[in-house]
């Protein structure tokens, strides 16, 4: 397929139809909905608290400026983060190094594999961790030496940079492979391969390393799961404490402040590096010949590899070594089949109403001229936005008399995840159209000049693709979450992500390893259906 010019304008409609008034507005409504489904429960949260401020004074403001405990817990909760991204993104520097300096097969499959680990559940990696840890300990008690203990600041601190270097590895990639050769080249004649790579190659991608760090941080300072697990207190977790106690989300929303500066500022900073990341040409091809580097920088290049490598194999690894039989799978797959298909059912929907949604707020990041920056902002925001204050949000808004046909519903669940992921299926939707060309659209007019026929015909299967791909990326991420869910999830119901995590407390049983394989296996069913179907619309393309 042509690679897009991405300052043409995209139009998936002719500015002569009479229909186009309709079409725009259309564009226009979805739009208006992503961004109410995104910030809806943080409005509401915003707006009942300034309310009770003008109520009751200003004396709630002091719970959004940590002192004592509050204020270690907050300061030991962004040192964290800040550790984790940096090292992730090292790990991912020298990880998409290798990826770029080599063309062979191998390196080139990694590039696909990496994506298991970002769409895997982050909680299912403490199990993984912890099961060669027990193994290790196993063989030290015989030895009578003193077993490890992976709990506490370092085992949190290794799990989180494990499960988010894969991050800055993809962003670091795309600036890497955007870099023309011709300047590589011009470098390698006047200095050392080195002094190309460290002078040259990284300031060239620097916007898009800095978006890998900003998001790492954002992740790390967000998440509570892993940390739970490993027994380290977070400031996301005691989000959860204080609504727990005392049911009142304008003291959480003060309590949040904090976390939400935070995160909305280093989103923002980020916002350079994820936009050329779609905007800039990838070239692919720059080192022809292979660089001649320090054997130390080499052995870092290796070993950040290998550390990637292991993350992919280690769930695979460590639950099949630990499950017994398959028995043991038939087993714990029957006495959780009420959340497997509860989990499948939320998913399904999701993945299903995000598609206007996404699809009309990817055209218009597409076409949009005026405010691009603040438009890039609002489409990205909510990956700042604690999932936590997400769920007490929709909690308030639909926990009346009149609302509670929905309240007690499915769609809770599904419009969290909606609220949580539709940020994702715009940047994957957009990706794609960055990558049609916008004549194959203008030559459909000539050809198919009724809009109805022209959408059918032409432009849903050059879409189909890319829904297809944010489809799946809502499906699975959809399946895994947890914190939102955990609030909003009806009376009487559970998802598996919900079930796993709650065994998880009370330590690695088989049944636990042997549910945690089947969340495994479930994302990797439709990585591979979603890879078919993609190579058989790449067949149907060239016919």
């Amino acid at each position: 397929m042509p690679q897009a010019n991405t300052t043409t304008s995209f139009e998936l409609y002719p500015l002569s139809d009479l229909q186009t008034i309709t079409v725009k507005y259309s564009v226009r409504l979805f739009l208006f909905l992503y961004i109410l489904i995104c910030f809806a429960p943080l409005l509401f949260l915003g707006l009942i608290s300034t309310k009770t401020v003008l109520a009751e004074g200003i004396s709630l403001f002091k719970l959004a400026i940590p002192t004592g405990r509050r204020l270690v817990l907050f300061a030991k909760t962004i040192g964290l983060s800040f550790l984790v991204a940096t090292c992730g993104t090292g790990v991912g520097i020298l990880g998409s190094g290798i990826l770029w300096f080599s063309q062979e097969r191998k390196t080139k499959l990694l590039k696909y594999l990496v994506w298991l680990v970002l769409l895997l559940p982050p909680y299912t990696y403490v199990l993984c961790w912890n099961i060669p840890v027990d193994w290790l300990n196993m063989a030290t008690k015989k030895l009578s030496l003193t077993p490890l203990n992976f709990r506490g600041f370092f085992a949190t601190w290794w799990v989180e940079t494990m499960v988010f270097a894969p991050v800055a590895l993809v962003l670091s990639l795309i600036g890497f492979e955007s870099i023309d050769s011709l300047v590589i080249d011009s470098a390698r004649v006047l200095k050392d391969d080195l002094a190309a790579f460290v002078k040259v190659a990284i300031p060239l991608t620097f916007p898009q390393i800095f978006s890998g760090w900003s998001f790492i941080f954002v992740f790390s300072l967000l998440t509570f799961s892993i940390p739970s697990l490993l027994f380290v207190q977070t400031y996301p977790l005691e989000i959860f404490s204080l609504f727990s106690a005392n049911n009142n989300p304008v003291e959480v929303f003060f309590f949040s402040l904090p976390l939400l500066i935070v995160a909305f500022l280093i989103i923002y900073l980020a916002l350079q590096g994820l936009r050329s990341s779609f905007t800039r040409n990838r070239f692919r091809t720059v080192w022809n010949v292979h660089p001649d580097l320090p054997g130390w920088l080499n052995l870092l290049f290796l070993s950040a590899i290998s550390l990637v490598a292991i993350q992919i194999i280690l769930p695979f690894a460590t639950l099949s070594a630990s499950i017994k039989s398959v028995q043991t799978i038939l087993s714990a797959v029957a006495s959780a089949h009420r959340e497997i298909f509860f989990t499948l059912f939320i998913s399904f929907l999701t993945s299903i109403f995000w598609i206007p949604l996404a699809l009309a707020t990817a055209v218009h990041l597409k076409n949009v001229r005026r405010g691009k920056v603040m438009w890039w902002f609002l489409i990205i925001a909510p990956f700042a936005i604690p999932p936590q204050l997400t769920g007490i949000g929709l909690i308030g808004i639909w926990n009346h008399p009149m609302m509670l046909p929905v309240y007690g519903s499915i769609m809770m669940p599904v419009m969290g995840n909606l609220a949580r992921f539709l940020p994702v299926a715009t940047l994957v939707t957009y990706a794609w159209l960055t990558n049609i060309d916008p004549v194959l659209f203008e030559a459909s007019l000539i050809y198919q000049p009724y809009l109805l026929q022209r959408i059918i015909k032409i432009n849903a299967p050059i879409l189909a693709p890319g829904l297809i791909s944010s489809s799946v990326f809502v499906f699975i991420l959809s399946s895994g979450e947890l914190a939102t869910t955990l609030l909003v999830v009806p009376p009487g119901k559970s998802t598996l992500t919900i079930k796993i995590y709650n065994y998880l407390h009370y330590g690695t049983s088989e049944t636990v390893a042997a549910l945690s394989f089947v969340m495994i296996w479930i994302v990797l069913s439709l990585i591979v259906i979603f890879g078919l179907l993609m190579k058989r619309w790449k067949y149907m393309w060239s016919k």
